[in-house]
């Protein structure tokens, strides 16, 4: 057996699995690496005589540490025990330096081992070697290894198992073939669904598809070469009589029949879901004979469908007559010569040219040709009696509007009603008098706290003008529990004598009602630049949640009353 030194540094053996060894050690120095493990390998078993000197208290000592994959087994001298230690890199092939013959260099990640006698070889790792009679040979199907996988060229992964599943419309059957040493795979496809249009077979049957809720959609390139994208065709001398497409709608169903369209969807025509064909966009539906109409005429709609009359020319007149046997034809004659002219009338004229008739207008029709019962604006209008009018407003617009005059008009019946644009009322007479439709203004005035003084309304007072006021009110006052109401009558007087009111002292009466504490109010009339104001200051015991005034105004006077909102 040929001894093999180990320089220091130097591996031995890189393997997976368990390796023999075919050769002597003869001498191994610190820190050399034996054997690389994945996992950790058993030992060569070795005896005295395979070590010298240097390694006799080898086999005497334990090992040191806990092997991890991927580790080497060395020795070291200083501690005299054996190491397990990570593997160390390789950077270039090492040269064996004695014993052996046929290699004088080991490659990267490579194993050594005894090819044949006194003869080195080296292999990859992860080979499975078989040993006999001192010959290394690599067993056939005594490892697993990977498969690389690759789709259309790109590759997806590498296993050591590649799984076959079954598809739509695809069947899968793999058998094992020992005797041959291979796998057969069988591929069985149907041909009535997942394949190309051009590889469709003959039916041999009735097909009948329930799409359910999908829809489908056919769409084709742009190169057709002219030819029909899709044709429904029928075989010679047919003698069925049913349809070659039959589009049909459920009872209840609101989807239409049909659509066909140009250039998009918008222009075209559609079957409606009533059966009726229309036309969209500038779609148009154009027909050269109408159902029930076979010879020329002009065409007429009847309840029973289209017919037609026949023109028929005699001459010098015109004659509509039955020119095509159908009854009911209309006839016009048109006697004496052809009308050359007419006479114009107050508002109609008319000329003939070439046999046309052009009618004009000119002017205003008069009123003597119209309905008698057409309503004018410049006039005096009487309805019938028992015909009620109604005039709706809306949100912009009020249903009526009476017109202003200043003063009264001079010829008044009993009925008549204006509005006074002096005093801004709305006046009526009734019984020989003038009266103002609205005697009373009301209103109410939330106050904004107690002992404060509120405007009430002001009146208009112009030069040489005077007022006079009735004013009935009503204070409330309440806090959630209690309650308080004050009620009176006051009446105050003023003139204007240019530019200077003169007023008179308030009269005022009344009374206040309260379930607990006491309610006051003054009243005072503010002068201002052609006017006075009322105002009320009311004060309570109370702490109020709800305050407010509310009263009545009777103007004795013709000025004006605005309300201080």
């Amino acid at each position: 057996m040929q001894a093999v030194i180990i320089s220091g540094g130097s591996v031995l053996i890189n393997c997976i699995g368990h390796t023999i060894l075919a050769t002597k050690i003869e001498q191994l120095p610190d820190d050399s690496e034996i054997l690389t493990c994945f996992p950790l390998v058993p030992l060569p078993a070795f005896d005295e005589d395979d070590l010298n000197a240097n390694a006799i208290g080898i086999l005497g000592k334990f090992f040191s540490g806990t092997p991890a994959n991927g580790d080497t087994i060395k020795y070291n001298s200083s501690t005299q025990v054996w190491e397990f230690a990570p593997l160390q890199s390789i950077a270039t092939p090492i040269a064996v330096t004695s014993g052996g013959t046929g290699l004088s260099n080991i490659p990267a990640n490579s194993i050594l081992y005894a090819g044949s006698l006194n003869t080195f070889s080296a292999t990859s790792v992860g080979s499975t070697i078989g040993i006999t009679s001192n010959i290394v040979n690599v067993v056939s199907d005594s490892h697993i290894q990977r498969v690389e996988s690759a789709l259309n060229g790109n590759f997806v992964g590498s296993r050591k198992r590649i799984n076959f599943i079954n598809g739509s419309n695809v069947t899968l059957t793999v058998t094992d073939d020992p005797t041959n040493n291979k796998m057969d795979v069988t591929v069985a496809a149907s041909s009535s669904a997942g394949s190309r249009w051009d590889q469709l077979s003959d039916p041999i049957g009735n097909l009948s598809l329930n799409h359910g809720s999908s829809n489908t959609v056919f769409s084709w390139g742009n190169a057709t070469a002219g030819n029909s994208l899709l044709q429904l065709k029928d075989s010679n001398n047919n003698t069925g009589n049913g349809y070659i497409l039959d589009l049909t709608s459920g009872t209840s169903s609101s989807i239409n029949i049909f659509r066909a369209t140009a250039s998009g969807s918008s222009n075209g025509v559609v079957i409606d879901n009533t059966g009726k064909m229309v036309a969209i966009g500038t779609g148009n539906v154009e027909a050269s004979q109408l159902k029930g109409v076979s010879s020329n005429g002009i065409a007429i709609r009847t309840s029973s469908g289209f017919v037609t009359r026949s023109i028929i020319t005699s001459s010098p007149d015109l004659s509509l007559a039955n020119g095509d046997g159908v009854s009911g034809n209309i006839s016009i004659n048109l006697g004496g010569s052809v009308v050359t002219g007419v006479s114009n009338d107050t508002n109609v004229t008319g000329s003939v040219s070439s046999n046309v008739l052009t009618l004009g207008w000119s002017g205003q029709l008069a009123k003597v040709r119209q309905h008698s019962a057409t309503i004018y604006n410049d006039q005096s209008n009487t309805y019938v009696a028992g015909n009620k009018q109604n005039f709706a407003p809306n949100a912009t617009n009020a249903s009526f509007n009476v017109g202003s005059v200043n003063g009264n008009p001079s010829a008044l019946t009993n009925g008549d009603f204006w509005r006074d644009s002096a005093t801004g009322k709305i006046r009526v007479y009734e019984n020989g008098s003038v009266f103002d439709v609205i005697q009373y203004l009301c209103n109410k005035k939330i106050f904004s706290g107690n002992n404060i003084t509120t405007s009430l309304f002001d009146v208009s007072l112009q030069p040489a003008t005077g007022t006079s006021v009735i004013v009935d009110y009503a204070i409330h006052a309440y806090d959630g529990t209690n309650s308080q109401i004050r009620r009176g009558t006051l009446s105050f007087s003023a003139v204007n004598k240019q530019g200077t009111i003169v007023q008179e002292e308030f009269t005022s009466s009344g009374g206040v009602a309260p379930s607990i504490g006491t309610l006051t109010a003054t009243f005072s009339l503010v002068q201002g630049t052609d006017k006075v104001t009322l105002t009320a200051t009311p004060t309570t015991s109370l702490t109020t949640n709800s305050f407010y005034i509310k009263f009545f105004i009777k103007n004795l006077s013709e000025q004006v009353i605005t309300l201080i909102a």
